[in-house]
């Protein structure tokens, strides 16, 4: 919602479900709307991931929800898209995949035994003279590799000398440890490492920029196509750079080097892998919803005929009245691509009554959902408050509990709290523990 300048996104809470089948997800949505008081008829929009009972066109949820609210707009969530695209990219690719399953092996060899770690750590203060821990990837959470690879370049020498003492020690898996240790003297391996690390970087922060919940939807999808630019543009001879430095630096700590692949055919997988991204890249980011970079555009050069033809489309308006409105709209002085520019067009009295269209077209652009990134950590939200040690709460208080913790307010850190925040967290301390002592306890203990 748009509120105080501002675009917002607030929790209603939880619901349970009966099945996770359309029609049964689609009845539980209808009825916790209209539980707080809000119509199934004015939603605007919905954002889920691909799953086809929550996305088919024909029996999904969304098209469910479309019975309520005709007009609804669906999102298939950005940062579901962009995942979906790498990981098909990935799994076409032989070598790839094994250069995964290698940071993988790495981070179990590593993580699971202090004893082997702090061979690690030693090892990279030797060397480096710093120490970094392993990022553990994800599977759900396939970006998770950039910050995955990035430590393991930055220590290549050290965890190959740390491998290389675990397999002369002949202890427990030795014979892993060996067996890291060649994957990681190929240089094939070395160069695919380069090759992620330099294309993950800027896919990683466009997945952050995907995963704000502040941004508009157009914003978003102009990073997107800046970033899809950028790619089409790879410099190759910057990642024959940086792989021959991490080589050199390797090579100079006393790391032995298995060339088991000819340079010319390095280069001609990674071609083949940045061209393979780009194309899914593309194709996943091709719908309506992806267009709307052109309306920032739009927006901020301010052409005499302005591109609205796929928001017109998406939001069901006439392209002709948009056009005739944009005629004077595009007079204005001030930027007009701005967030704070565009909320202002959305909601000033004046402007809704001078460009009824725009001032609902932008209103619908800046209300429409990036994904369900927030949706996301909600879950995580509760994960966190139902555990196994406290599983026995009904449906209502895991949604109090939750609203708490996501839009409650922060308590402060007492260790660098003011008097007032001191006085304040005492005064909630001392209120909860006389509620908790209200209810009869085995335990006899004395009031404060």
């Amino acid at each position: 919602m748009i509120e105080d300048h501002r675009v917002t996104e607030m929790p209603l809470g939880t619901w349970a479900v009966k099945s996770t089948a359309a029609v049964d997800v689609t009845a539980c949505i209808v009825s916790a709307l209209r539980s707080v008081s809000l119509e199934p008829k004015n939603i605007v929009s919905a954002s889920f991931d691909g799953a086809s009972n929550m996305s088919g066109r024909h029996g999904g949820v969304q098209a469910l929800l479309r019975e309520h609210s005709p007009h609804l707009i669906f999102v298939h969530c950005r940062s579901h898209l962009l995942q979906l695209a790498l990981v098909q990219s990935a799994r076409s690719i032989t070598e790839v995949k094994r250069a995964l399953a290698l940071l993988n092996k790495l981070y179990a060899m590593f993580s699971h035994s202090p004893k082997r770690l702090s061979v690690l750590q030693a090892t990279e203060v030797a060397v480096d003279g710093i120490s970094h821990k392993l990022v553990q990837p994800g599977e759900t959470r396939w970006l998770s590799y950039d910050g995955s690879v990035a430590v393991v370049l930055k220590h290549y020498s050290a965890i190959c000398l740390a491998l290389e003492a675990i397999y002369a020690d002949a202890g427990d898996l030795s014979c892993d440890a060996g067996g890291l240790l060649v994957e990681l003297r190929k240089v094939s391996n070395m160069y695919i490492l380069c090759l992620l690390h330099s294309l993950l970087q800027p896919l990683a922060r466009l997945s952050k920029v995907l995963q704000n919940s502040e941004g508009n939807i157009a914003a978003a999808m102009e990073m997107v196509k800046a970033v899809l630019e950028d790619i089409s543009q790879y410099k190759y001879d910057v990642l024959t750079t940086e792989f021959e430095s991490t080589k050199l630096k390797v090579v100079d700590a006393g790391v032995i080097l298995n060339s088991d692949s000819d340079f010319s055919c390095c280069t001609k997988l990674a071609r083949k892998f940045v061209t393979d991204v780009l194309a899914n890249l593309r194709r996943r980011f091709s719908d309506d919803v992806s267009q709307l970079c052109s309306m920032q555009t739009t927006l901020r050069e301010k052409p005499e005929i302005g591109n609205f033809e796929g928001l017109a489309r998406l939001l069901q308006l006439d392209s002709k009245d948009l056009q005739s409105e944009w005629k004077i709209l595009r007079r204005v002085s001030s930027d007009l691509s701005s967030q704070t520019a565009m909320i202002d067009l959305a909601t000033s009295p004046e402007k809704i009554a001078m460009f009824p269209l725009m001032s609902k077209a932008v209103r619908l652009l800046l209300l429409l959902p990036l994904g369900t990134a927030t949706v996301e950590r909600s879950f995580s939200t509760m994960k966190r408050i139902v555990s196994s040690s406290r599983n026995r709460l009904d449906s209502d208080h895991v949604r109090q509990l939750m609203l708490l913790s996501v839009e409650g307010v922060a308590s402060p850190d007492v260790r660098n709290a003011s008097i007032d925040n001191e006085a304040a967290m005492s005064r909630l301390i001392d209120s909860a523990y006389a509620a908790w002592l209200r209810k009869p306890r085995r335990l006899g203990l004395a009031d404060p």
